[in-house]
């Protein structure tokens, strides 16, 4: 599945490997408003800022599809 289609509140999987979470922080933007940006929360306190989200999310995108399974409560 294309990164870009999977919803929100979803674990992300690549090679059978867990990624993270998808989940939308809001970037700022300058005197303009917010814009929401899509990352995966991998849940290490390293990888705590929204940049490193942002990151893995631009990496697991490059890398071709992802498998997803959905969280629900």
């Amino acid at each position: 599945m294309d990164l870009d289609q999977v919803p929100v509140g979803t674990a992300v999987y690549q090679n059978g490997l867990w990624l993270g979470i998808l989940t939308i922080h809001h970037e700022c933007n300058g005197n303009r408003a917010a814009r929401p940006r899509r990352q995966i929360q991998t849940g290490k306190w390293a990888d705590r800022f929204a940049y490193r989200g942002s990151a893995v999310y631009r990496a697991a995108k490059a890398a071709g599809p992802v498998q997803v399974r959905v969280c629900g409560n």
